[in-house]
């Protein structure tokens, strides 16, 4: 957040702040999924209102986050999968300079997946051949890092994160032209967890 005024300015600290998210998101290690999917695409929009504070240079606030994500399955090329998570939670932030900023995030929500169609044939009926859309939900948490630039009104940046997200054992649910659903265990249907690496570009208002 950029303060155009004391720090005893509570109209100051109530400026709310919006940000664009963009990077990659590197799959580690949780069963097969970073062996299945290559780097990730993400985008995000997150936005930030702090409350009054007479702390300086701290500051804590409230965050809301809705992130895409565009991931390619290894040796899959046209089974494309879309993932969306919607997060809330506190941005702690530490006042480093006039300009720079550096805060720590933590935020907890929903994690939402579904594949482009694909056939499949079912187990034990190899004449069966369907056309089936995986999907699926997870409680979602993501705990990260970084550091802010104010250039006036408009605030740089860049930060690293963890996003964690832990789907249902019993695996993917999907829909089929035939009713299904089936159950898709080679899909994400466990913990995963990721490295995001992300520029920000944010405005006050």
């Amino acid at each position: 957040m950029v303060i155009l005024a004391t720090a005893g300015s509570a109209r100051a600290e109530r400026q709310p702040e919006v940000e664009v998210a963009s990077g990659t998101a590197f799959p580690l290690g949780s069963g097969d999924y970073d062996e299945q999917f290559s780097d990730i695409v993400k985008l995000g929009v997150r936005g930030v209102l702090f409350a009054p504070t007479t702390a300086e240079p701290w500051r804590l606030g409230v965050e809301l986050a809705v992130d895409g994500m565009s991931l390619e399955r290894k040796g899959w090329a046209d089974l494309g999968t879309k993932r969306f998570r919607g997060l809330g939670g506190a941005r702690l932030e530490y006042r480093l300079t006039s300009h720079v900023r550096l805060f720590t995030r933590a935020l907890a929500g929903i994690d939402y997946y579904r594949t482009a169609e694909f056939s499949f044939q079912p187990p034990g009926d190899p004449a069966a051949l369907q056309t089936v859309r995986a999907t699926g939900w997870a409680l979602a948490f993501e705990l990260g890092a970084g550091a802010q630039v104010a250039l006036g009104p408009v605030v740089v940046g860049a930060q690293v994160g963890l996003p964690m997200a832990f789907y249902s054992l019993d695996g993917a649910s999907s829909t089929s032209s035939f009713g299904g659903p089936y159950q898709f265990s080679s899909f994400i249907h466990e913990a995963t967890y990721d490295l995001d690496v992300l520029g920000t570009l944010g405005v006050t208002f």
